[in-house]
């Protein structure tokens, strides 16, 4: 019996080295992670989709085992980047999965590169899908709020230790976790977004900075490529927040919604619904246009 694995690598970018991992062949795909995240957030959907895609999940700058991302960079920088990438993979075109600041990373790759881009799929919670900026920003926590908004160096550096600590507390001592230890599914998986956090941790508030610099709104509106928009729905941003998938309909000429209804937590990333995804990202890559 064949066991399909990860294949681990690097490209050269503007920014430096790129670490990635790729597995699957047929038409190009490639992964965005949420920020603080790695290429490995996505190697159950990449094998998943290994038969019908080649896969490759990305470290963007600043996370995972690349390179820093430069203090003045923008969503912009990072999307020219991913071209860096596909030029020195030989791609000529790629189908492009984001998910929450990867959403952000792939409409900028969309709006700014089509003709790299066969189709988006734009996938986040309903915070991470408003369009408008400053409202965005009301959206993120009272903790990356203080860090945005922190008036010197030395207050910047202290509240994102603190964010920094908290988070890696948040998943090694999860509750679940701590009841069910023996489970090595469950310890890896905090292990790895311990590890993820801590790699990422010196390029977070640049990438903060370029998170809420950037002009979603103007991007979404000059996508002309195929687009699927997953909206992750929980009760709580239902409540606080509203839908944003009707909204970006009309921001995206040629654009699709599929929801996904999830239980309330801050930053979901579907990696335990791997399967649903796949399935999604398969029906809407595949079909062929009218």
């Amino acid at each position: 019996m064949s066991i399909k694995r990860m294949h681990k690598a690097y490209a050269s970018t503007r920014m430096g080295q790129i670490h990635y991992t790729s597995i699957g062949q047929g038409p190009a795909l490639i992964m965005l992670c949420q920020s603080a995240r790695s290429s490995a957030m996505f190697t159950n959907l990449a094998t998943e989709l290994a038969n019908d895609f080649s896969c490759y999940a990305i470290d963007y700058p600043g996370s995972g085992a690349s390179d820093p991302l430069p203090e003045d960079a923008t969503f912009e920088d990072i999307a020219l980047c991913m071209v860096d990438f596909l030029d020195d993979k030989g791609i000529d075109k790629t189908h492009v999965y984001g998910i929450h600041t990867g959403n952000k990373i792939g409409a900028a790759l969309a709006a700014y590169s089509p003709k790299r881009i066969h189709k988006a799929v734009l996938a986040g919670q309903s915070h991470s899908l408003v369009a408008d900026n400053e409202r965005r920003l009301y959206t993120v926590g009272k903790a990356r709020q203080k860090l945005l908004n922190a008036t010197d160096e030395r207050e910047s550096t202290l509240l994102h230790w603190v964010d920094i600590f908290n988070e890696i507390n948040k998943f090694w001592w999860d509750e679940h976790l701590v009841r069910n230890l023996t489970d090595t599914h469950l310890r890896n998986w905090a292990q790895q977004r311990v590890a993820d956090e801590i790699l990422s941790a010196n390029s977070m508030p640049a990438l903060y900075r370029a998170n809420f610099a950037f002009d979603l709104n103007a991007a979404f509106s000059r996508i002309s490529v195929p687009t699927l928009i997953i909206e992750i729905q929980t009760p709580s941003e239902d409540h606080h927040i509203g839908r944003q998938g009707p909204t970006l309909l009309k921001l995206i000429p040629d654009s699709k919604l599929q929801t996904i209804e999830e239980k309330d937590f801050h930053g979901i990333t579907l990696e335990h619904r791997h399967q649903d995804v796949a399935t999604i990202l398969r029906q809407f890559l595949n079909e062929q246009a009218i």
